[in-house]
């Protein structure tokens, strides 16, 4: 085989191989919730918020995707819930065979169909921002906080932790005194 027979061989395997790919190999993309399906269940539709392109660079906006499932950090006992809005940014992930006869059953199955890849297999992670938002609701980046429309519950690297809301705060400091800032203590037998 010469060097052009080489050359064309090679770019007709890259051309197969970007054609493949650009089909319906799907593995992650930025999403926006459109609708909270089932909070209990954690079931969210959602809008890809990337488009597809063709080889010959069309354009493709991809649907919304439906019965979502929503991945919280959490165990058989304890599970940390966001509440689920329209709007909220999440990353989706696609999985790599078909779980509808997981979600619909929770247990060890085969697939439900042949599909790999599918829109129809996404997953929501929460969290996806973009870089021109800021996200300023913790001052620095050594400290843990937990902070809802406002209300805070801030744990510092010096094992001091506070909880704030509107009407004041209490802070217990690492050695354990607590101070209230700004709010009344209302103390009461069992």
């Amino acid at each position: 085989m010469n060097d052009q027979q080489t050359n064309t061989l090679t770019d007709v395997y890259k051309v197969a191989f970007k054609a493949l790919l650009s089909q319906e190999l799907n593995t992650g993309l930025p999403g926006m919730i459109e609708k909270v399906i089932d909070f209990k269940k954690k079931k969210v539709s959602v809008k890809p918020l990337i488009k597809k392109i063709y080889l010959d660079e069309r354009e493709l906006i991809l649907p919304i995707i439906e019965n979502v499932p929503v991945v919280y950090p959490e165990s058989d006992d304890c599970i940390l819930q966001i509440p689920l809005k329209k709007g909220m940014k999440v990353w989706l992930s696609f999985s790599q065979r078909s779980m509808d006869t997981y979600l619909s059953t929770g247990i060890d199955s085969i697939p439900g169909n042949t599909s790999k890849f599918s829109l129809s297999d996404a997953v929501a992670f929460l969290g996806c921002r973009d870089f021109k938002e800021e996200h300023p609701l913790i001052e620095n980046n050594t400290d843990f906080g937990l902070i809802y429309k406002g209300n805070k519950i801030i744990i510092k690297e010096d094992n001091s932790i506070s909880l704030n809301n509107e009407n004041g705060s209490i802070v217990m400091e690492q050695d354990g005194l607590v101070n209230i800032n700004d709010g009344s203590l209302t103390v009461e037998s069992w």
